[in-house]
């Protein structure tokens, strides 16, 4: 069956090989001594487990890739002719400390920051992709002298504010943040130059009176406020004429009789031998109280003048810090009215007259008012006549210190007077003091600015009298 017979005239019989044919490209054709042609299916095995073999009957065998994609980001997708497809997990490593790898079946691998902080607020959390978190110190310094530089575990660097107090009165206290704490002394100066200037700690400034005392008796001693501690002469007139008066240091004013003038040294009537004995109830009825707490107040029965005497109580230190009181202004001058006016004694002649024309009125330092009988003086021949006359020629006349207030206003005025004549001269030192300073400007200017400068100054200098 597998060939052909057929006889050819010249030859014989021929037997051809039969040929078995077919249009399946998916089989092979082939002849079969039993059965004849049949057909087998074509091995289109590569033997590659990567391949899908399939065999189409126009093309024959042909191979497909397989598809290995298992549908996971995080596995890498491989196929090996030996065993087929191979799923390997996805290494996400990215050799960095600072980062938290991991995979994520959708997306892949993922790196996300490592959060180094260690819940400490006095530390620097930093990271290092070689060696990963580090938590160094924090370091709070501000750089600022006046503040505190300190950390807190939670809330981290705190700079309260330095308190520069150095419980002193007597300073000003600031910061200053290259420096740090600054206490400047205070400046207790008050522009009064009448006024010493000191400070104590736990007072602040004061400004205590200054003594313008110079220990001399010759000298009246004010205070202005511009020009300090004034010395002016101590006026020493005690209107006689039969006196020439003078300032002797560490005595005061002194009056020592005229002798050229011969009816100044005419002879006295001679006083009684001794005094007239006082009554020994003269101080019950005399009020010796000054109003003074710094005198202690004493009446001597035996005084024929001036019975009341003053002595400062040293033992009351209020009484012994300024020279410039009532008690200190005593002279030990019976011709004289001693007051502290205005910060400075003021001594102001008594008047002794007793307004009879034939006798003459003088005074003694130590007894007072005398007043001598005429001679020839014709309103009376015999002086001694009148019994109340002679009484009134050879005793101290003790009534002008009792005879009312109308005699002490009158010496209280020109007491005032005697301060308007201080002032004057204040101002004047002022002026001359004031046109030395402004040499700069014209006469006539200068001349105009002083006189105003005075207008103004003495405003507060007579609110203060």
């Amino acid at each position: 069956p597998c060939t052909v017979s057929e006889c050819d005239p010249l030859v014989g019989c021929v037997y051809t090989p039969r040929e078995c044919t077919g249009d399946d490209r998916c089989y092979v054709y082939a002849c079969d001594s039993v059965l004849g042609c049949n057909k087998t299916s074509v091995d289109c095995n590569d033997d590659d487990s990567c391949t899908i073999d399939r065999c189409d009957p126009d093309e024959g065998c042909y191979y497909a890739t397989v598809e290995c994609d298992d549908y996971n980001a995080c596995t890498i997708d491989s196929c090996d002719s030996d065993t087929g497809c191979n799923y390997v997990a996805e290494e996400c490593d990215d050799s960095n400390k600072c980062t938290n790898d991991y995979c994520n079946t959708f997306s892949g691998c993922m790196h996300t920051e490592e959060l180094c902080s260690d819940g400490n607020g006095c530390t620097v959390d930093s990271c290092d992709e070689q060696t990963g978190c580090t938590h160094s110190i924090q370091h709070c310094d501000d750089d600022d002298l006046c503040t505190i530089d300190k950390c807190h575990h939670q809330w981290g660097c705190i700079h309260p504010e330095v308190i520069c107090d150095d419980n002193s009165l007597c300073t000003d206290d600031m910061c200053i943040s290259i420096i740090g704490c600054v206490f400047t002394p205070k400046n207790c100066d008050d522009g009064n130059l009448c006024t010493r200037d000191v400070c104590e700690a736990t007072r602040g400034c004061r400004h205590i009176d200054e003594c313008c005392d110079d220990d001399d008796p010759c000298t009246q001693d004010v205070c202005d406020e511009e020009l300090g501690c004034i010395h002016l002469p101590l006026i020493c007139d005690d209107n006689d004429d039969c006196t020439i008066d003078t300032c002797a240091t560490n005595v005061g004013c002194v009056h020592t009789t005229d002798t050229s003038l011969s009816w100044c040294i005419e002879t006295p009537p001679t006083p009684p031998s001794s005094p007239p004995t006082p009554s020994s109830s003269l101080c019950l009825t005399i009020n010796c109280d000054d109003g003074d707490n710094c005198t202690i107040d004493r009446c001597d029965d035996t005084a024929s003048s001036a019975p009341c005497t003053y002595t400062l109580d040293a033992s009351r230190p209020e009484c012994t810090s300024s020279p410039c009181i009532e008690h200190n202004c005593n002279d030990n001058d019976a011709c004289t009215i001693d007051k502290c006016f205005a910060g400075a004694c003021i001594h102001t002649p008594v008047n002794c007259s007793d307004g009879d024309l034939c006798t003459r009125d003088t005074c003694n330092a130590t007894r007072g008012c005398y007043h001598y009988m005429i001679a020839q003086c014709t309103r009376n021949a015999n002086p001694y006549e009148n019994s109340s006359t002679v009484s009134k020629a050879v005793t101290e006349t003790t009534s002008t210190s009792s005879g009312g207030s109308k005699l002490m206003w009158l010496w209280i005025l020109i007491a005032i007077i005697v301060v308007i004549v201080i002032v004057v001269i204040v101002l004047c030192l002022k002026k001359k003091k004031k046109k030395s300073k402004s040499s700069s400007s014209s006469s006539s200017s200068s001349s105009s600015s002083s006189s105003s400068s005075s207008s103004t100054s003495i405003t507060p200098l007579f609110d203060k009298i």
